[in-house]
Parts: structure tokens; C-alpha cells; sequence
């Protein structure tokens, strides 16, 4: 028996063809794309009465993420590796 059949390859040439495609193409079909920021892609959004967990709260995207909903009046659990940054 030939043990060929159970490597596992990367992606084809026909998934990066998608990926680059969607990504030429801009926004998808929410409306949101690349550039979207989580401060656009929740603006229209009341987040009263919700509960939300961000992970990464700390940096980058999370603590944006964290603010932006705040911001939007939803009740927000950060849940970071380290209490004093978060």
C-alpha cells in the first residue's frame, strides 16, 4: 500500500486564484471589505442588552473591537492573558 494517498497537500492554485480574487474585488456582499474597520461594520448596530467576549483585548484589533462595542452600549468581557493590560 502506497502511502502517497495520505500526504496532505497545501492549497491549490484554484484556491489562491479565489482568495486573490475576493480580495481584487473589494467588498463582499454585506458590504463590508479589507478596509472595513470595526467601528463602520458596527455602526448601525444597538448593542444594549447584548453581551460580547473579545479575545486579544490588549492590542491591536481586539481592543479596538472591545471599544467599538462598547461604544454601541454592549456589555463587553475581555478575556486577555494578562489582567493589568487588560
Amino acid at each position: 500500500m502506497s502511502s502517497d494517498k495520505y500526504i496532505t497537500e497545501g492549497p491549490t492554485n484554484d484556491s489562491l486564484a479565489v482568495g486573490w480574487f475576493a480580495f481584487w474585488r473589494g467588498k463582499g456582499s454585506n458590504g463590508f471589505g479589507s478596509s472595513s474597520t470595526c467601528y463602520t461594520v458596527c455602526a448601525d448596530w444597538d448593542g444594549s442588552g447584548k453581551t460580547a467576549i473579545v479575545t486579544g483585548p490588549t492590542s491591536g484589533i481586539g481592543i479596538d473591537t472591545a471599544k467599538a462595542l462598547a461604544g454601541r452600549k454592549c456589555h463587553v468581557i475581555l478575556a486577555g492573558r494578562n489582567v493589568e493590560k487588560c
